[in-house]
């Protein structure tokens, strides 16, 4: 999918931290992002059912944390889970 780079989970001070490399040497259109949504806030957590995923896919680049572990929309489709959503690109 070539959107990500990489991704590292950090520990600091008993918090965990997702930072997230994008790969804007093979998608020059992440350079002209219109928006970028965090979702991590235990009171704002978003799940999101299989349905609900395949029609976000469309629209929009979805991290998201599924029992495969962390993947890109397209995969959680692919794999027909659901998971809870970790940020939203839009471009």
């Amino acid at each position: 999918y070539g959107y990500i780079e990489n991704i590292i989970s950090l520990y600091i001070k008993k918090t965990e931290w997702l930072v997230i490399y994008l790969n804007y040497k093979n998608n020059p259109l992440l350079l002209t992002l219109q928006e970028l949504k965090v979702y991590g806030n235990k009171s704002k957590e978003v799940f999101l059912t299989f349905k609900e995923i395949q029609k976000l896919i469309k629209k929009e680049f979805l991290i998201i944390s599924t029992s495969k572990g962390i993947l890109s929309g397209k995969e959680t489709f692919e794999l027909g889970l659901g998971g809870k959503l970790i940020c939203s690109i839009k471009n």
